[in-house]
């Protein structure tokens, strides 16, 4: 009787409409891209009955809190509210040094950056569980195919993302991304990239609605495919450390090496000297082509 009563109840429970989701990027101009690819929808916003949130903004990240505080405004803001999906990418501007003092700064690539970095992206994304997000997606740095100095770097921020998120309702995916993937300024992605990324988007929400709200297959189709079958292009499952990475730079020739932590105050010292020499220089030529002129 108990079990035909639970069969009852689950047929009832999925004669009615699956329940609306709210979705919510978070990051920077990258987690952007991924708000345009399901804004550009708006038949999938009706038909998978998604709420979609920007919390995502452009020119922000990990390292340079003395700019924005990224993480605490998530974390402090009560207008953000909640969301049931959290779709996260974040790190594209994170490939500098972290300054702790007045011209004191954490040397890029050192380990003190690499724990320091590490502890802020937890951070990031315990907030993001512990009081956002239903669900947090979190989505790797792409292979940046024609962009060499961040491909270079892309690595170290994805081995630290993936160690760092290791959290209950958290999922981590890359994006496969080609050359041709990318705009003018070989950066960020192109028009045909984003409208490819906007259905591979509403399957994934499709996906973890079924995992927040259960396995009513009147609902939604496959449950659990975002652990099962991953191949969903765009979107791959992460590979973890031992994979071989969508695309290796040193494979192409190009040479990566962690830039020199210098202080802001020197280099633009150095800039400084260096358009004073160009002007005397200038001056300098124009004073001896006068006097041979006048002789």
């Amino acid at each position: 009787m108990k079990h035909k009563c639970a069969r009852a109840a689950l047929l009832f429970a999925c004669t009615f409409p699956c329940q609306a989701v709210r979705v919510a990027t978070v990051g920077d101009s990258f987690a952007d891209s991924l708000y345009s690819a399901m804004r550009a929808r708006p038949d999938l916003l009706r038909q998978h009955d998604v709420q979609l949130a920007r919390w995502s903004r452009p020119i922000i990240g990990l390292t340079r809190t003395d700019y924005f505080d990224y993480p605490g405004w998530l974390g402090d803001d009560p207008g953000l509210g909640s969301a049931d999906v959290c779709l996260v990418q974040i790190g594209s501007n994170d490939m500098q040094s972290i300054p702790v003092a007045k011209n004191q700064w954490i040397a890029y690539g050192s380990p003190s950056w690499k724990a320091a970095y590490a502890e802020r992206t937890r951070a990031l994304a315990r907030t993001l569980v512990e009081h956002r997000c239903g669900l947090v997606v979190w989505v790797l740095q792409p292979g940046f195919e024609r962009r060499d100095i961040m491909a270079c770097h892309r690595e170290l921020i994805n081995e630290l993302q993936r160690e760092a998120v290791h959290l209950d309702r958290t999922r981590v995916l890359e994006l496969a991304t080609r050359e041709t993937d990318y705009g003018t300024d070989k950066t960020h992605f192109n028009r045909a990239y984003v409208l490819e990324l906007g259905p591979a988007l509403f399957h994934l929400v499709d996906t973890s609605r079924q995992i927040l709200h259960g396995q009513c297959l009147a609902c939604h189709r496959t449950p659990d495919r975002l652990m099962r079958q991953p191949e969903i292009r765009p979107l791959l499952a992460t590979r973890g450390d031992a994979a071989v990475p969508v695309w290796a730079p040193e494979r192409t020739g190009v040479q990566c090496r962690l830039p020199v932590a210098r202080r802001p105050i020197a280099r633009a010292r150095q800039a400084v000297a260096r358009r004073r020499h160009s002007l005397c220089s200038a001056v300098t030529g124009s004073m001896r082509a006068a006097r041979g002129a006048g002789r």
